[in-house]
């Protein structure tokens, strides 16, 4: 369901918007962070059974974002010389999906008080 999903809002980003970032892969990274981040909030806070959290963490959002792709993504960007798209997309990947998650689970503790 992950890996469907993920290609379904992938197909959609990629018709939708030009660009040579690979907007998609970052789009759908971004997403799966903050899900992973309010799935980690309503785990710690026993809303969510662990072992339910773990499924969709592990299961689900395991193949729903995707560093494989990224990583593919990035080589390509340098290996036809787009240096600093290729840089610009690690910076991106990272702190965006770092604050995504972040911003989930700190949006579910906010959401719970």
């Amino acid at each position: 369901m992950g890996a469907a999903s993920r290609w379904l809002l992938s197909q959609a980003i990629v018709n939708s918007i030009n660009s040579s970032l690979p907007l998609a892969t970052l789009s759908v990274n971004i997403v799966g962070s903050a899900i992973i981040g309010i799935v980690w909030s309503l785990s710690e806070k026993s809303i969510l059974p662990p072992q339910i959290a773990a499924l969709i963490i592990i299961g689900f959002l395991g193949s729903f974002t995707t560093f494989s792709a990224f990583s593919m993504e990035t080589i390509n960007l340098f290996r036809s010389g787009h240096i600093g798209t290729a840089i610009l997309n690690v910076i991106m990947q990272n702190a965006l999906c770092i604050s995504a998650a972040g911003i989930g689970f700190y949006s579910g503790k906010f959401l719970l008080k």
